[in-house]
């Protein structure tokens, strides 16, 4: 800390370094921390002589240099906050257009939640120890839009509204591939339970997949393709040829498939009378006997061109 000593002379002293007659002394010496070469500098500064009527001056002087650093301060905060509501605006007319634009679909409601997750086991410093753990999901519902699907008299849409939830096709992959149980599910896809049980209790209720009871005690269960399910795969497997030639992950296809021949092959549709490959080039598309003017089928139930 800085030293300031203040001596008043009582009388005029002819000694060295006295004060003068009826003034006060006032020696400041900046603190020893500093560095070496501005301690050294400052030890040896001489005192400065201030009476008693330059103090409000120099307190003036302090007072006046704190409050411009407050003002400039102030400014730059101020500065900041302009430009925060200025960029929070923006965001807000980006969100109001976007909304806008998606005003007239469907849009799904959201639930938010807790679910207990189990207990934390003995871990590190500062970890809560045994304390049961939640885990806070928002769920987005989409059982109202995909029940528009069932309007459509339409096999594709009927199809979607009950295969085509977000994580449903890759909950049928795992089933398939030998991945049953809930823990094992939740574990590989990476998805929070509440949303998985919803999915699994949807397919279930769809006939697409079935419970079987794996332990008594407590009762648990592992879900596997129902005959409405194993038929899927082929869809699967088509999905999976056109991820691998139009979607391809970083290193190539992820997984190759191989028939009951012993060979590999890529999955592709045929028309079962002639063999021949079906496509876009190759089909026709008919009304059929479930063709009905309205939402989705239009096409279908436009009269046929002689």
């Amino acid at each position: 800390m800085s030293r300031a000593v203040l001596s008043r002379g009582g009388g005029c002293s002819q000694n060295r370094g006295a004060s003068p007659c009826g003034r006060i002394l006032l020696t400041v010496r900046p603190p020893r921390s500093w560095a070496l070469a501005a301690g050294f500098l400052a030890a040896q500064a001489p005192p400065i002589g201030l009476t008693y009527r330059d103090l409000p001056t120099v307190l003036y002087a302090i007072f006046a240099a704190l409050a411009v650093a407050l003002f400039v301060y102030g400014l730059s905060r101020l500065s900041g906050l302009v430009t925060a509501l200025e960029a929070a605006r923006r965001e807000l007319a980006r969100i109001a257009v976007a909304q806008g634009a998606r005003q007239a679909r469907p849009r799904p409601a959201r639930r938010a939640g807790l679910q207990s997750v189990g207990r934390g086991a003995e871990g590190r410093r500062g970890s809560t120890r045994g304390a049961e753990r939640f885990e806070f999901t928002l769920t987005t519902d989409y059982a109202g839009v995909m029940n528009r699907f069932g309007e459509m008299h339409c096999s594709i849409a009927q199809a979607v509204g009950v295969i085509g939830e977000p994580w449903t096709p890759l909950i049928l992959r795992d089933l398939f591939l030998g991945v049953r149980r809930f823990d094992e599910l939740a574990q590989d896809l990476g998805i929070s339970r509440n949303l998985l049980t919803a999915r699994l209790e949807r397919l279930v209720e769809a006939g697409v997949v079935e419970r079987r009871p794996y332990q008594e005690r407590p009762v648990r269960y592992e879900y596997h393709l129902a005959e409405a399910g194993r038929e899927i795969v082929p869809a699967l497997i088509t999905l999976m040829a056109w991820g691998d030639k139009w979607s391809t992950p970083p290193g190539g296809p992820p997984a190759l498939l191989v028939h009951s021949c012993g060979q590999l092959f890529t999955p592709v549709v045929t028309c079962p009378h002639c063999g021949g490959e079906a496509d876009a080039d190759t089909i026709t598309v008919v009304g059929g006997p479930g063709a009905a003017q309205g939402p989705g089928t239009m096409v279908l139930a436009a009269p046929r061109e002689s």
